[in-house]
């Protein structure tokens, strides 16, 4: 539609005789352009109002209590680098529970790099905890996770096991060495002793469970 007002213009330009009958014209022409741009620049400028007034909807998990009904409760996720250290020693359990805790009467959710993380463990000297991030795609079905440690004082991580491993539990040896329990098969568990420094295999035996 615009090209046909511009084409419009363009031939009354090149006609000096119709221009000065057709002024009128003229007008109307440039005046319906004029209206068509203004259109487009307030569809636009309202659409980005919209975008950017849109409330954050926090993310929630389904809590349960004996003898109550299902409510959800607003969990907001904070990056495990940031939580305090006495708070992650409080929840260095090595369960499988997803660590929540309150502050100022907020639910926070510990993950890392948005994931979900379980199994946390602190080191015996305290300067490490380790701890499960869950591969999205199989976290449920397969089980699959892979082991990460982190300095507690620098706060940097490694990444230690492979995710495509079928992990279960997991413990520290000693300071600089870790046990990993691995599923491989049917009545199959391996255990793995790594190193800490590079996660380098230092040793593969059978579960104790599986030699009795």
């Amino acid at each position: 539609m615009i090209h046909t007002f511009i084409g419009v213009l363009i031939k009354m330009n090149y006609s000096g005789e119709k221009l000065r009958k057709n002024k009128i014209l003229r007008l109307i022409c440039l005046l319906l352009i004029f209206i068509f741009f203004l259109y487009q620049g307030t569809k636009i400028f309202y659409l980005d109002y919209i975008r950017s007034n849109q409330p954050e909807v926090a993310p929630f998990i389904q809590t349960s209590t004996p003898g109550s009904e299902t409510k959800q409760e607003i969990v907001h996720p904070v990056e495990i680098s940031t939580v305090p250290f006495e708070q992650l020693e409080l929840f260095a359990t090595n369960d499988y529970n997803f660590p929540i805790f309150e502050r100022d009467g907020s639910q926070y959710e510990i993950v890392y790099h948005d994931k979900k993380i379980t199994h946390l463990q602190l080191s015996p000297d305290k300067r490490k905890i380790g701890f499960y991030i869950h591969v999205p795609q199989d976290e449920v079905v397969l089980n699959k996770m892979s082991l990460v440690i982190m300095d507690t004082a620098k706060r940097n991580f490694n990444e230690m096991s492979e995710a495509d491993l079928k992990v279960s539990n997991w413990e520290w040896k000693n300071n600089n060495e870790f046990i990993i329990y691995i599923n491989c098969g049917t009545g199959c568990h391996l255990a793995h002793v790594r190193s800490v420094r590079d996660g380098k295999l230092i040793a593969e035996y059978l579960d104790k469970q599986d030699q009795e």
